[in-house]
């Protein structure tokens, strides 16, 4: 009785919340008294029903049948929101500094399922949490970083839009600071950027005083 309970539970979800995306992972902390084995069991009997249509690795669309319409909807209404960004050769083209569009939209998102691969959408995890107060810097980092992937032909733009976003480049209070999520040469190339542009900043004091943070707790865990 409890097991049929369970299933009609998870079926009654799905019959709210038609045409949305099933991720198991997200889904098993919204029934945590069900048992990760129990629920994947219920999850392929309700595939299998076709409640669920599989569209990647653990994740479902909420309909019988996956229209590549629906699908990538539902993927972008679930997935890209405040703590998602354009990343990768996405990120190059939204910023026009190249004009190939990607067949695959990559974003960094701030999450624990690590890399993931939904559709034509490729998520990578991230530990910065992007704000309307540092999307300057963070953006700014992200270009940087991908620097030595540039082609010369895009130099010219990438140069470009650099220069214009860091016109507006301004130090964060330090409750706005992204999480160290680069290498040091990404930061000291930013503060050098913005030394060249006698931009006032604090960018590798920031980092350092991050990192010895991050020593601190890691000594105090020990």
């Amino acid at each position: 009785m409890k097991n049929k309970s369970d299933t009609n539970l998870i079926r009654h979800y799905c019959k709210l919340h038609q045409d949305q995306i099933f991720d198991v992972h997200d889904m098993m902390r919204e029934f945590p008294n069900v048992s990760p084995s129990n629920f994947r069991k219920y999850v392929s009997r309700l595939a299998e029903d076709h409640v669920l249509a599989l569209i990647s690795k653990g994740v479902y669309l909420i309909a019988g049948v996956a229209e590549d319409f629906l699908v990538e909807d539902a993927i972008n209404s679930y997935y890209i929101t405040g703590d998602t960004r354009p990343a990768k050769d996405w990120l190059l083209y939204t910023s026009g500094i190249i004009q190939e569009r990607p067949e695959v939209k990559t974003y960094y998102k701030n999450w624990n399922q690590g890399n993931k691969k939904i559709g034509n959408i490729q998520i990578l995890e991230s530990k910065i949490i992007p704000t309307p107060f540092n999307r300057i810097k963070v953006t700014a980092l992200d270009l940087i970083a991908l620097e030595k992937e540039i082609k010369e032909d895009d130099l010219g733009n990438y140069s470009k839009c650099l220069f214009e976003l860091l016109q507006n480049y301004k130090d964060l209070e330090w409750l706005y600071e992204p999480s160290i999520d680069y290498p040091r040469w990404v930061y000291l190339k930013l503060a050098n950027l913005l030394d060249s542009m006698h931009i006032s900043n604090r960018v590798m004091e920031t980092y350092e005083d991050e990192i010895e943070r991050a020593n601190r707790l890691e000594r105090n865990r020990i």
